[in-house]
């Protein structure tokens, strides 16, 4: 299969998720200091990563994975994640 003259090489691809040196590196970086309210329970890393997850899903917030902690609940919950993403 030829694609734009190329054949058999990768394409680059969309970052889906990315490791917590990246995210310091490009991200942090931009991301201004959290002042109001509560400390997150989670890194922003992870916070960032969901958000990622859910571009990259397509799907509705409320069908978010999101991974359990150790007393087996969410470790944050979607709403949260969303109104990260709002601002």
């Amino acid at each position: 299969m030829v694609l734009n003259g190329l054949k058999n090489k990768a394409r680059p691809r969309i970052p889906v998720q990315l490791t917590e040196s990246e995210f310091n590196l490009f991200i942090l970086t931009h991301l201004p200091p959290k002042i109001r309210g509560r400390p997150y329970k989670i890194t922003r890393y992870k916070i960032f990563n969901y958000i990622m997850k859910f571009l990259y899903m397509g799907c509705q917030w409320k069908m978010l994975p999101i991974d359990k902690d150790e007393a087996g609940q969410p470790e944050i919950h979607y709403s949260q994640v969303f109104r990260v993403f709002q601002h």
